[in-house]
């Protein structure tokens, strides 16, 4: 058998895999334990600055036109007068 990576839970003592498992009934595997990562709130402020901006040079004229163009539509039906 080759070596899997699966994703857990754990919940009431029992690990639940996020995916079905391929295996027999009574077949012995090593478990390994590795927590998921868990950003702080400011890890994860310092990365989403960190990619501010990167499309910034990998965009054309006609994306930037497209996505300004899309912004004007109106999506919402006009409100009525409550007069």
């Amino acid at each position: 058998m080759e070596t899997i990576k699966i994703k857990a839970m754990y919940r009431n003592g029992v690990l639940e895999p996020e995916e079905p498992l391929v295996l027999s009934e009574g077949e012995n595997v090593t478990v390994i334990i590795e927590p998921c990562a868990d950003f702080s709130e400011e890890k994860k402020m310092r990365c989403f600055q960190a990619a501010a901006g990167s499309w910034k040079k990998i965009t054309d004229k006609h994306l930037e036109e497209d996505i300004y163009k899309l912004r004007r539509l109106r999506t919402r039906p006009e409100i009525e007068s409550w007069q």
